[in-house]
């Protein structure tokens, strides 16, 4: 079996639990997981070193309270990769946060997958309250809903939570 398609026979089985949808990977290995209709799980096979990239894009990194922003997700890496190996990253020219975690093709199992599902939608959760708490002030509560659409990519920041 090719490793496309054993990736998709053991997310097969993690689909109902997480209220996620099918996937379908493309030609370049790549395949979106939907959960809820709130996060997205970004899946990448890396061919070369026969891994699966697993990434969620948490939101963009704000101009206020940014240095906040980091010193939180450098502590979160340094005290919660250890234990799972799931990461925050920046990418570097949209200046987006993203949750990443790295699996060996050959380590892969159902098990550890939905282990890996469920931790990576609620640290993604975490992270995106986090993220408003950290940025909007309290007056901007009522911008909550759409800054957290915003996020998601659904629609552009709020200015009073992301300027």
């Amino acid at each position: 079996m090719n490793d496309v398609l054993t990736i998709q026979s053991l997310f097969a089985g993690c689909e109902t639990p997480y209220g996620t949808t099918p996937i379908t990977f493309d030609q370049r290995g790549a395949a979106q997981l939907k959960f809820n209709d709130q996060l997205t799980l970004n899946l990448q096979i890396h061919r070369p070193t026969r891994q699966l990239i697993l990434y969620m894009l948490l939101g963009p990194l704000p101009e206020i309270k940014r240095r906040e922003v980091l010193i939180y997700a450098m502590s979160a890496n340094l005290t919660q990769y250890a234990a799972d190996g799931i990461f925050v990253a920046l990418e570097p020219n949209s200046q987006i946060l993203v949750l990443k975690q790295l699996m060996r093709l050959e380590d892969l199992a159902t098990l550890a997958l939905r282990a890996s599902l469920a931790t990576l939608k609620d640290r993604a959760e975490t992270w995106r309250t986090k993220l408003q708490v950290l940025v909007c002030p309290p007056d901007a509560l009522d911008a909550a809903p759409q800054a957290a659409a915003a996020m998601a990519g659904e629609c552009p920041p709020s200015p009073a939570c992301f300027a």
